[in-house]
């Protein structure tokens, strides 16, 4: 009778045990779910906080801004628009150095030619040139870099039939005209030497 009041004891004393084990691992794994889910309400209210004032603040107006930087024109620019961009081809022969206009140009790009020499074009917009040059002949792959910008493509001539194909694609082509449009200076030889003023050559093409 002993033996079994004894055993009986240990049975009692084993299942307490177990409930008390059970219990403490509940109440640890509701309090890590709640921890849990305070941190994700918290972060879900910063991040849609953060992206409504981004898209609120952005304002976009491409009237106002250049197409070759991309960045906002100043009102005394943007009172001279509606303007046609130019490019001239420029000459990047030795003879032809150093160039002029170049840093007063809205954008400029350098273009392989033949030979592994390279020519540039020198874009304007909203900037002018008093003073640009070497002006020299158009390549095949010109315009495809002026037709996105719907420009005017200023040359010294070009092989023969290229510049008919050049304003079949819809780039209206300039060659030399008559000074003070466009000039040959004294202190170089031709065909390094055909220099023109950006303003003349706008108002020369909106006569």
């Amino acid at each position: 009778m002993k033996k079994f009041g004894f055993i009986l004891l240990s049975f009692l004393l084993v299942l307490c045990s177990s409930s008390n084990d059970s219990t403490d691992v509940v109440e640890s794994t509701t309090t890590l779910a709640q921890v849990n889910n305070d941190s994700e309400d918290s972060t879900t209210t910063t991040v849609n906080t953060s992206s409504t004032s981004v898209v609120e603040s952005y304002v976009y107006d491409k009237e106002k801004m250049s197409p070759f930087t991309g960045l906002e024109i100043s009102n005394e620019l943007w009172l001279k628009r509606p303007r046609r961009v130019i490019a001239f081809k420029i000459d990047n022969n030795y003879n032809a150095r150093p160039q002029s206009g170049l840093q007063e140009a809205d954008s400029v790009m350098e273009i392989l030619v033949e030979g592994g020499m390279t020519r540039f074009l020198a874009f304007y917009l909203d900037r002018t040139s008093d003073y640009v040059g070497p002006i020299r002949s158009a390549r095949p792959t010109d315009p495809t870099m002026v037709r996105p910008y719907g420009g005017i493509f200023v040359v010294s001539g070009a092989t023969a039939g290229l510049i008919p194909a050049i304003r079949e694609l819809g780039v209206p082509v300039l060659e030399e005209v008559s000074a003070p449009t466009m000039f040959r200076i004294a202190d170089r030889k031709a065909p390094h030497n055909l220099y023109a003023d950006t303003e003349l050559v706008r108002e020369y093409i909106d006569q």
